[in-house]
């Protein structure tokens, strides 16, 4: 953890969160709610252009395209 200028991100974290970052093995809170995070993720393995995010039926409709790029005027 960064210990900087701005201070300790550990003690930024126990004040922001209400319990410390230290996952002591695999039994402090944070490292539980880190087991249930990881146990929830899936992989999408066949995602192509013709399939995007995996095929199917999207839950919610795909964001626009993004406007083209233009160089900045000086």
């Amino acid at each position: 953890m960064e210990n900087g200028p701005a201070g300790s991100f550990e003690t930024q974290f126990q004040g922001d969160w209400g319990f410390s970052l230290d996952t002591n093995g695999t039994t402090s809170a944070f490292a539980k709610d880190i087991a249930i995070l990881l146990a929830a993720l899936n992989v999408v393995d066949d995602n192509a252009s013709t399939s995007v995010g995996g095929g199917g039926t999207p839950l919610q409709p795909l964001a626009p395209p993004l406007p083209p790029v233009t160089p900045a005027d000086d």
